[in-house]
């Protein structure tokens, strides 16, 4: 495992939320990681981008006094990472045109659109900006365009009912939502009294908070979940603006203590900008930042599957050469069979030339004197020279012979 804090709480887990698997981060995740990637990669340069993966980029950064580090983009998380990846010998298109645009620029800002789950890297050049666009919701995105919103060029082309994302299209953002942590109290109550869901819904999708961060509100603020949103009184949501509050002050310490949870197997599980209620009887670890937290829980699951993969794929590939290899062994073994009846047969036609030519000799002069070759083939057949029968005597002139057994 990477560089990382000390462990704090609890060697081993019995927590059973522990062991469902984060696979996305949330807009609260995002919030948190914009502001450690702007202060960690700000005035960098991109010294080259590389499409390694289907929906994954890696760009490569020089920070001055500090050298090289990789900017892994995916569909469903971004971070440094200090684990290494390959680089495909040959660039795809996509890479190539990052590389037209934004290869020798400097990175100037990276931030957060609105609270949603989008990313923006703000690259100036000698005359031009551009704005690279990371999506990370629905099957993800990455989009490079010109300040003036014009799409310059897209990893995957998408089409929805409010936008369209395509070369030469003019980028419009998703409809956005709340920002939870900016909401005022009375906006917040109509809402919930407005909402047909349970809080726990209402929290997640309404307020842009996500599934995890909206059971942590409602645990904070000991509410159930599965209550419906409009049929809470003022002091419940009271409560549940207040642990609102609690976690916008959460992020705002200078000490954020960002964690990587584990599960009952001791493998990470989760990432999360500071510990949650949810986590109180599972093992944490304490990182240095929420960004290495992320790289830790998305690189080592990633590369696992990698390995798996790879695993699968050789014992296929293994399989199927054992398959070719017990063929070849058999068909081997029967060429080898039928070379040596043929040298043993060989051998005896040859012990018998002589008779042969004679019995060649006969079956002509009996053609001469005008015997059918139904009777030649009657008065022969079954005859033995030496260690051969026989067999038949065809109308074209060959002789069948067989071994004698």
């Amino acid at each position: 495992m990477g560089a990382g804090g000390e462990q704090v709480t609890h060697p081993e887990s019995n927590n059973p939320q522990a062991d469902r698997m984060k696979s996305e981060l949330s807009s609260l995740d995002v919030s948190v990681l914009v502001d450690e990637l702007n202060d960690l990669l700000g005035d960098s340069r991109v010294r080259n981008v590389y499409q390694i993966g289907e929906k994954e980029l890696k760009i490569k950064f020089f920070i001055s006094g500090k050298g090289n580090v990789d900017l892994i983009i995916a569909a469903n998380y971004l971070c440094v990472s200090s684990y290494s990846r390959p680089s495909p010998q040959e660039p795809t298109s996509f890479a190539m045109q990052l590389r037209k645009y934004l290869k020798g620029l400097f990175l100037k800002e990276v931030r957060q659109h609105d609270f949603d789950r989008i990313v923006e890297f703000l690259f100036r050049g000698k005359e031009k900006y551009f704005l690279l666009i990371v999506e990370l919701f629905s099957s993800g995105n990455v989009i490079l365009s010109s300040m003036d919103g014009k799409i310059i060029g897209v990893l995957e082309w998408q089409k929805w009912r409010h936008r369209r994302l395509g070369v030469g299209q003019d980028y419009s953002y998703p409809p956005g939502g709340v920002n939870p942590l900016e909401i005022e109290r009375e906006k917040f109550s109509d809402m919930l009294a407005g909402s047909d869901k349970k809080i726990v819904s209402a929290l997640a999708s309404e307020l842009n908070l996500g599934g995890l961060v909206a059971e942590e509100i409602c645990l904070r603020s000991t509410v159930d979940k599965d209550v419906s949103a409009s049929s809470l009184g003022v002091d419940v949501i009271n409560r549940l603006y207040e642990s609102i509050r609690e976690v916008r002050d959460e992020l705002d310490k200078e000490d954020v203590k960002p964690v990587l949870v584990f599960d009952s197997e001791d493998n990470p599980v989760d990432a999360l900008p500071f510990p949650f209620k949810k986590y109180d009887d599972s093992r944490l670890k304490l990182m240095d930042s929420f960004n290495q937290a992320v790289d830790e829980l998305f690189s080592l699951r990633e590369i696992d599957e990698i390995e798996s993969s790879m695993d699968k794929c050789f014992a296929e590939k293994k399989e199927k050469l054992e398959r070719i290899r017990a063929s070849q062994e058999g068909t081997i073994e029967s060429m080898e069979r039928e070379s040596v009846d043929m040298k043993r047969v060989g051998d005896l036609i040859y012990q018998s030339m002589s008779q042969i030519e004679q019995l060649i000799k006969a079956v002509n002069e009996a053609r001469d004197k005008g015997y059918d070759w139904d009777d030649i083939n009657m008065k022969l057949s079954g005859r033995r020279i030496e260690g051969l029968t026989i067999v038949e005597v065809k109308r074209n002139g060959s002789i069948l012979l067989d071994e004698v057994e």
